[in-house]
């Protein structure tokens, strides 16, 4: 299999870059989920109302906001975002493969050989140029997130270090507790879980709904050359899910690649 720019990570900056050359894009993602730094790591985003979008990207807001995922004060619905990209996705004939394992990216004349692994095994993906969504080494710092909920009552808490967020449906807020670099899932599980048991009185009317499946990550936002031809865009670094896509978009249409 032969492609112009493999692109590595179905993050939302990876499905902008496939979205501005879908014709020389292929989009290979480990997950089962498609924008999954926003949408598994229950991260919403902020600054909604403050950017200058691609007309594409400016689609994929209006959709939201018809669709109730986006209100006018910026809050967001993040589940409701997962079944959405993945009808635009189809509609649009984005070129994703999910449960793609990269094993090895090497450059080669004329390009790269990128080995993946499927369900139908081993595959080797040649292209002119590579373009890695994920976060990588740019990791500065990285937050644990829980979805919490209550029947009813406003919501009042704080404790330092912990910030919560509203989210666009009533009794919905997020929790997001800052962890270790080094934690991995199961220790940072843990932190949360004890946390939560030592809550503070006000939220005693409220529960974890559930806790995200990955970290929120904050990244470096910057465009890095790994070598010549590969390229890294961190899609976690942006404010919100919709940075993110124009950020991939605005490279390829760019004319970078």
């Amino acid at each position: 299999m032969g492609k112009d720019i493999l692109i590595i990570g179905a993050t939302f900056t990876g499905i902008g870059a496939g979205y501005a050359a879908k014709e020389r894009t292929l989009i290979v993602e480990p997950r089962q989920q498609v924008g999954y730094e926003f949408i598994n790591s229950f991260n919403p985003g902020t600054g909604y109302g403050t950017m200058q979008l691609s007309p594409v990207a400016d689609g994929i807001k209006t959709e939201m906001k018809s669709r109730g995922i986006l209100v006018d004060d910026g809050r967001v619905h993040v589940p409701a975002l997962a079944p959405m990209m993945f009808n635009r996705i189809q509609t649009d004939n984005i070129p994703v493969l999910l449960q793609a394992f990269v094993a090895e990216s090497r450059p080669v004349a004329g390009g790269f050989e990128t080995d993946i692994y499927t369900a139908a095994g081993y595959e080797t993906i040649k292209s002119k140029f590579v373009l890695d969504t994920r976060p990588g080494k740019k990791v500065i710092s990285k937050r644990i997130n829980a979805m919490l909920c209550s029947a009813g009552g406003e919501f009042s808490a704080s404790c330092g270090g912990v910030e919560y967020m509203g989210g666009a449906l009533a009794g919905e807020v997020i929790m997001k507790l800052p962890v270790e670099i080094n934690d991995d899932f199961s220790v940072a599980r843990r932190k949360l879980h004890a946390f939560w048991e030592q809550r503070s009185d006000n939220l005693k009317p409220w529960t974890i709904a559930a806790v995200a499946d990955c970290f929120e990550f904050a990244a470096l936002k910057d465009v890095s050359t790994l070598c010549p031809g590969h390229f890294q865009i961190s899609s976690c670094a942006f404010a919100n899910p919709l940075e993110a896509f124009d950020a991939g978009y605005r490279f390829i249409s760019g004319g970078a690649l």
